[in-house]
């Protein structure tokens, strides 16, 4: 195995990283927001 592909991988495995990290951030977002709302219903109604 090369150097050149070793990089083509490895940059690949980063990416991916990247993503599973952005989406799981756009869900822990989703999730606080849904929460929040959530609470301030209750809040406002009770």
């Amino acid at each position: 195995m090369d150097s050149e592909s070793l990089t083509y991988i490895v940059s690949l495995v980063v990416l991916f990283l990247l993503l599973c990290a952005a989406v799981i951030l756009a869900v822990a977002s989703g999730a606080v927001d849904v929460v929040t709302d959530y609470y301030g219903l209750v809040s406002l109604g009770f």
